[in-house]
């Protein structure tokens, strides 16, 4: 998947956990450690502009694009997958 394409995808999947009712919390749980002040327009401003992402960050966008997903087929509740989103992509310790 290029830089691009992930950006984008992140953009799309954070407008619609956020239009679902994921809370900024529940978006928090899903961000590297490094600042727990995440907000949507926090990402929506990072992923706006395309840029080749390093892998916490890439991470959080595979969360955030897994759980939009898998939500938009009816494959659980937000917080079932978060959980899911964080097995499958956990976040590092920080350092």
């Amino acid at each position: 998947m290029t830089a691009h394409h992930l950006c984008e995808r992140v953009i799309d999947s954070a407008d619609y956990l956020e239009r679902q009712g994921m809370t900024v919390q529940q978006l928090r749980s899903m961000h590297h450690p490094m600042t727990r002040l995440e907000t949507y327009s926090a990402t929506y401003r990072y992923f706006g502009i395309i840029k080749d992402l390093k892998r916490l960050n890439a991470d959080y966008a595979h969360r955030l694009i897994f759980v939009a997903g898998q939500h938009r087929l009816g494959l659980g509740g937000l917080s079932t997958l978060i959980e899911k989103a964080l097995v499958r992509w956990p976040i590092a310790p920080s350092t």
